[in-house]
């Protein structure tokens, strides 16, 4: 009978033991977890804020990217546009020119250009045809 109690005895200290075991063993991992999962909102508090900052940082560079691309769309535009004019005056000069020079309104006197190239002052100043010109428009240039 007395084995049957020392048995029963240390079956209830191995029980109580186990118990104590098995509560720490509880708090241990629940510990462990916390720290773990502390640790892991750590890394990716982290690696947000330089995403974040990198997704800003993209975003000024779009927007840079965009602001120059228009800029140059502009400047293109503006630019076809003025060689259209410049076209146009350059035809309308084309088909004007003939008929001033034809006219003498354009250009000077063949004795007076070569007064001009030896260095000596003019004798005749009849021969000179002055035209006078209209001052050219000046057109805005874009900014």
């Amino acid at each position: 009978m007395q084995i049957r109690r020392y048995i029963r005895a240390r079956t209830i200290q191995a029980c109580a033991r186990m118990f104590a075991l098995r509560l720490r063993f509880v708090e241990h991992k629940a510990a462990a977890t916390y720290l773990q999962a502390w640790g892991r909102m750590n890394i990716a508090v982290a690696k947000y804020v330089i995403a974040a900052a990198e997704a800003k940082e993209q975003a000024k560079m779009e927007n840079q990217l965009a602001a120059l691309q228009k800029r140059l769309d502009d400047e293109a535009k503006a630019r076809a546009k003025m060689e259209e004019e410049n076209s146009k005056l350059q035809q309308r000069l084309l088909s004007v020119r003939p008929c001033a020079q034809m006219q003498g309104l354009i250009g000077y006197n063949h004795h007076v250009s070569n007064h001009c190239r030896r260095g000596r002052p003019f004798r005749r100043m009849s021969s000179l045809r002055v035209v006078r010109r209209s001052k050219p428009q000046e057109t805005a240039t874009p900014s």
